[in-house]
């Protein structure tokens, strides 16, 4: 696995990035659709969106 990292870092890749995306993925549907739903109200209350 931290070979596939350094080689995508050495590709350009965000490695930060990929590995929230990898985390991500491993979520169930649902879940990860009630998280962004939730993470959407708070930076809505906080004028960030």
């Amino acid at each position: 696995m931290k070979e596939t990292y350094a080689e995508a870092k050495a590709l350009g890749f965000d490695t930060k990035v990929l590995r929230q995306v990898v985390r991500i993925r491993k979520q169930d549907r649902q879940e990860r659709e009630e998280q962004e739903m939730v993470r959407d109200l708070y930076l809505h209350a906080l004028g960030e969106i």
